[in-house]
């Protein structure tokens, strides 16, 4: 099964988000952060204090050619970004998230082996499935870039992956 192009745009995000959530809850040291699905609203820090957040892919482009006959490939770039507070970590807790996101999904290997369970927006859940499996390969990763807080007791960068579906 691969995400439907009717839901294309959510189906990636939400796949992208509970491959991150799978890891924040079964991996060090992902485990010392908590996954968000769209932008953090500021309630999400009363209880969170380090988060990777996982915004709406943008469609850039869409391939000249097709597959097998069918759908042209599209190709997307998704922001996502983690933020932590001081009683996180700081500047030192961000910048291990960093590292861990860089090196996860810079290693095709890796990101496209890891499996995940996701309710896609039709309703139909895949469990165990692996982002290839559902029609998306990472062809990039951009960041981590600083982005400035109001609060300079909070760090945050974001990072922008290409995919392909």
């Amino acid at each position: 099964m691969t995400v439907a192009a009717a839901y294309r745009t959510n189906d990636i995000q939400l796949c992208i988000y509970e491959l991150i959530d799978y890891l924040t809850e079964n991996t060090s040291p992902w485990t010392s952060w908590e996954a968000v699905l769209g932008w953090p609203e500021t309630e999400v820090f009363k209880d969170k204090d380090a988060i990777i957040y996982v915004l709406e892919p943008i469609p850039v482009k869409a391939e000249e050619i097709r597959q097998q006959g069918g759908l042209p490939l599209h190709r997307f770039e998704l922001l996502f970004g983690g933020w932590v507070t001081m009683k996180q970590g700081g500047a030192e807790e961000i910048n291990i998230m960093d590292s861990t996101i860089l090196n996860f999904f810079e290693n095709p290997q890796t990101v496209h082996q890891q499996t995940f369970t996701v309710t896609l927006t039709d309703g139909t859940e895949q469990a165990d499935t692996t982002l290839v499996n559902e029609g998306i390969r990472v062809e990039d990763i951009t960041g981590g870039r600083w982005i400035d807080t109001e609060d300079v007791k909070e760090y945050r960068k974001e990072f922008t992956l290409t995919l392909k579906n």
